[in-house]
């Protein structure tokens, strides 16, 4: 494996930590300012709205300046930003903590789009293509140990140190990032060779991409949806501590690492489309037992099983990124490789970040008007309904797809006749 893989690796763990320890301890500072987890799941989600807005212009911005250069300002303030978020706890009044936070989710979630696309695009730049699934493989991993290790972090310094003290390590911590972004300036990465400025929005309008997309957006509202209300939950129903509550933030994470390795298996078996429909289906039941619903028990052991789930199901984001490739390739055949890969690793992120936006507010709504169990039968229903979609859609695209191959074919041995 080629050094800047690795380095990059590393960059995604650490910015992996950064995320995963907001959903533990944002709880706990909605508590001392009183606010309601509706208004909470707004706090964490205004990270994904800033992600939203930016990611679609990512590519352009490659194009005019160098990936590098971007990825060391986006590390430097997303470290900037989580040693501040230690300091929320000592704002005087309401107002001002509000203005405060919901600023230095803005620009978090801004510079952290920055980060996340271009990772994904500069590792696929670097792979071969028999590399590349597994180098992606790789970074998700890097990305699970992260994500794992965010809770856990908590979990240990929540203990010595209160509130401020994760968050304070932490953001001394990823200035690594900004180190490592140095060592990979003396990388030579090729530059976009087309004219034209790249643009997202212009195959937005592709069903095929729609369709897999909503899949990957939806498996992410699954993943954050109880980021507001899990806290809350496990302390006044199974009378857990915060640190306790933070250890099962890392229970789809630790999945997600197990089921990572799997992913050649998973691919040969299943191909990119049926893997999605995999992850679709564990989500669905994941879902119906992290409160749990009846007529499972109200154990632990089921939430357990059904982040578990969750985490596998997240394995969608590695097929949503290869099949998104395969069909840019297909309808974008004047973009170069870079290209393809800043487009592909964009869309991919911008529906990640929708994800992240309507997760935890719609958890936080529901949880707020009516209950966390509310909030999972209400999600079970919705992604229950879109798998149906997603499986007729799917047959419906293959059998199009075998039609075009299966006349392509007959005009071909048509042709060669005539000769």
């Amino acid at each position: 494996m080629k050094k800047s893989v690795i380095l990059l690796i590393c960059m995604n763990t650490f910015s992996a930590m950064g995320y995963s320890i907001v959903a533990p301890l944002f709880p706990v500072l909605g508590k001392d300012f009183s606010i309601s987890e509706a208004l909470l799941g707004w706090i964490i989600s205004t990270y994904a709205i800033a992600n939203c807005i930016t990611t679609p212009f990512i590519p352009k911005l490659c194009k005019k300046y160098s990936r590098i250069k971007l990825l060391y300002f986006a590390t430097f303030f997303e470290a900037t930003c989580t040693l501040l978020y230690s300091f929320l706890q000592k704002i005087p009044s309401l107002t001002l903590f509000l203005i405060i936070v919901f600023t230095l989710r803005v620009i978090n979630g801004i510079f952290s789009s920055f980060i996340i696309t271009l990772v994904y695009s500069l590792v696929c730049s670097l792979s071969s293509e028999e590399e590349v699934k597994l180098n992606l493989g790789y970074i998700e991993i890097g990305m699970s140990l992260g994500s794992s290790a965010g809770p856990l972090f908590v979990s240990i310094f929540y203990k010595l140190g209160g509130y401020k003290l994760p968050f304070l390590l932490l953001g001394l911590f990823l200035y690594t990032s900004v180190y490592l972004t140095k060592i990979l300036e003396k990388e030579k990465f090729d530059k976009n060779e087309i004219s034209e400025e790249p643009s997202v929005f212009k195959f937005l309008n592709n069903l095929d991409i729609i369709l897999i997309c909503s899949a990957l957006a939806l498996s992410v509202v699954t993943y954050t949806f109880y980021f507001p209300c899990l806290t809350n939950h496990l302390n006044e129903k199974y009378h857990l501590s915060v640190s306790m509550a933070s250890l099962f933030f890392s229970v789809p994470v630790v999945s997600y690492l197990i089921v990572v390795n799997l992913i050649n298996i998973i691919s040969k078996k299943l191909g990119n489309l049926g893997s999605i429909s995999a992850g679709i289906l564990a989500n669905i039941i994941g879902i119906y037992l992290i409160y749990p619903l009846p007529p499972f028990p109200k154990h632990i052991v089921f939430i357990i099983i059904g982040l578990a789930l969750i985490g596998a199901g997240s394995l969608i984001f590695i097929f949503t990124l290869l099949e998104l490739s395969n069909i840019l390739k297909k309808v974008c055949k004047d973009y170069d490789q870079n290209t393809i890969n800043d487009i592909s690793s964009a869309i991919n992120n911008l529906f990640t970040s929708l994800g992240n936006l309507l997760g935890p507010i719609i958890g936080g709504f529901l949880s707020s008007h009516f209950s966390f169990e509310i909030s999972c039968i209400i999600i079970f229903s919705i992604f229950s309904i879109f798998f149906i979609m997603f499986i007729l859609l799917y047959n419906k695209n293959n059998k199009n797809e075998s039609e075009k191959i299966s006349n392509n074919n007959k005009e071909i041995l048509q042709e060669t006749l005539a000769k």
